[in-house]
């Protein structure tokens, strides 16, 4: 790892560590943090080992875990908002007809109609 204050052309070792991220079923392995003993860097950059190559990764053997009923998609949920939009819309209009019924009768009953 080297660093650096302000001229981005001259870089200066500040240490060398080892960063690793290793997953394997339910077993985990990491060590992200870098020790930097105090040294001050306005910029650091990391560099890869010259000879350096990611490990050779392969794929285990295959393993059926839900069968095919994993690969069918969801149902659809059901439209609620929709039905209750619906709902109060029809309710909405029950209303205003019965305040339209209610002024006809009241009408009926004055002798305008």
């Amino acid at each position: 790892m080297t660093g650096q204050d302000d001229d981005l052309q001259a870089w200066r070792n500040i240490g060398d560590a080892t960063v690793l991220a290793l997953e394997q079923d339910d077993a985990h392995l990491q060590r992200p943090d870098i020790a930097l003993h105090g040294a001050r860097a306005k910029y650091l950059r990391l560099r890869w080992l010259d000879d350096w190559q990611p490990p050779a990764v392969g794929l285990g053997p295959a393993q059926t875990s839900a069968g095919n009923a994993a690969l069918q998609p969801p149902a659809p949920p059901l439209p609620w908002r929709r039905w209750i939009l619906w709902i109060v819309l029809v309710a909405a209009a029950a209303v205003v007809g019965g305040f339209a019924l209610s002024l006809l009768r009241g009408a009926k009953n004055d002798g305008q109609l």
